[in-house]
């Protein structure tokens, strides 16, 4: 007989492989419906309104978290999301008007809050001295999913013959396996609820907290440049890819199989991300990323073929999945209590927001000047360096807040 614990890690990482995998099966078709209907010019409005929606629906959801058992929410969001795609699926076979916008906000949207509630869920079950070994197999068995269901995607399109159209139906069954495991998880043992917490900070408090660091305010930085660049960079692989793969079903095999490298790729690097922080120290691991991102950029502004892009858009995914997320947490560490937790959270959901909402306005910003195609990739490679700067200010922050030798520091770091 498992323990109750191991019922919960064995389920826990069941439904990170198909919460994710149900996210590698609808990128590919929802976005290629969107470049063919909207084109990639739209993709900012499109950032935006997400922006926007997931203010409101995590704000919603943060008032659920401590209210009812984590499994049975997980149930019940994973339930909504199903009966929406049904409702968005309907109105598009109708040909109702936005329908196809209204599909790829879904795409963003879903994922977010099922990601929120899932981690919510496993930091309510497990101390640190079991996260630092289950959290690793959570994320293997999520970029499993992912790759699976990219490549998975990719296959059904193109020896199956399966429509783009007709893609996104295969979300159902792995979504409706993910509500199973969820009610099977809410059977097994005490129901699970989110510990109490204070209350997020206000914006006020926030800007507040950022204003009397000076440590702090160098990361909110760093994030926002860092995902500016990889949606500025997001926005020219989907232009070239609409120019390049005309037809919906291709465009859509072309998508589920690069997605499914990109999946790998972090997995991959997830599993050497020890030995790389051990060789190259928190550093060299922070300067190396821009570093080949750059490297990149270059290449596509010499040569601007998708072949170059896909591999920068590929390298850029990877790299945010998995290294620089690992490198970045560790920066986190000299913080005092109040940076590491209020500021901590108030910088990571701001920045992320601010720099989609920031690079989408820059996005249309040129597209009302009329800017040649070459000037987003040129603006990337430009904020490539300014993220090479930023972070080595953050770096000598970092050793003066640990007060400790650069050479000792990087062993400690690894």
């Amino acid at each position: 007989m498992l323990s109750t614990r191991n019922i919960r890690i064995a389920g826990l990482g069941a439904l990170a492989f198909f919460v994710l995998g149900s996210y590698g099966l609808a990128r590919p078709p929802i976005e290629s419906i969107f470049l063919a209907e909207y084109g990639s010019k739209s993709l900012p409005w499109a950032w935006l309104v997400v922006a926007m929606g997931m203010v409101a629906v995590v704000g919603a959801l943060q008032r659920r978290l401590a209210e009812m058992d984590l499994a049975t929410l997980f149930g019940r969001v994973t339930a909504a999301a199903v009966a929406l795609l049904a409702l968005l699926l309907g109105a598009r076979a109708a040909h109702v008007p936005g329908a196809a916008f209204l599909l790829y906000v879904w795409k963003d949207l879903y994922i977010v809050v099922l990601v929120e509630v899932f981690w919510t869920f496993a930091n309510s079950l497990f101390q640190l001295s079991t996260a630092r070994w289950i959290y690793g197999f959570f994320g293997v068995m999520g970029s499993l999913g992912s790759s699976l269901g990219g490549f998975t995607a990719s296959w059904l399109s193109k020896s199956m013959h399966v429509s783009a159209e007709r893609l996104p139906l295969t979300l159902f069954p792995t979504l409706f396996v993910a509500l199973l495991i969820s009610m099977w998880l809410a059977s097994r043992g005490e129901p699970v609820r989110a510990p109490a917490r204070a209350a997020p900070p206000s914006i006020a408090d926030g800007i507040a907290l950022l204003r009397k660091s000076s440590y702090l305010p160098w990361i909110f930085a760093l994030i926002c440049i860092v995902q500016v660049v990889i949606t500025l960079v997001e926005y020219q692989f989907n232009g070239l890819v609409e120019q390049t793969y005309a037809q919906v079903d291709i465009r859509a095999q072309f998508l589920g199989t690069l997605y499914g490298y990109t999946e790998t790729g972090a997995l991959v690097l997830h599993a050497v991300t020890g030995v790389v922080l051990r060789v190259l120290g928190v550093t060299g691991t922070l300067l190396a990323i821009p570093s080949v991102l750059g490297a990149g950029l270059m290449a596509f502004l010499a040569e601007p073929r998708v072949a170059v892009i896909s591999a920068v858009r590929v390298a850029a995914k990877a790299f945010d999945y998995s290294l620089f997320r690992n490198a970045k947490e560790m920066l986190y560490l000299p913080l005092d209590y109040d940076e590491k937790t209020r500021g901590k959270a108030f910088s990571d959901m701001l920045s992320y927001r601010a720099a989609k909402g920031g690079a989408s306005a820059l996005l249309l910003v040129l597209g009302a000047l009329h800017a040649p195609q070459f000037a987003v990739g040129a603006l990337a490679l430009g904020l490539v360096a300014v993220w090479i700067g930023v972070t080595v200010r953050i770096v000598r922050r970092y050793r003066e807040r640990t007060a400790t030798p650069p050479a000792a520091l990087e062993v400690s770091a690894s």
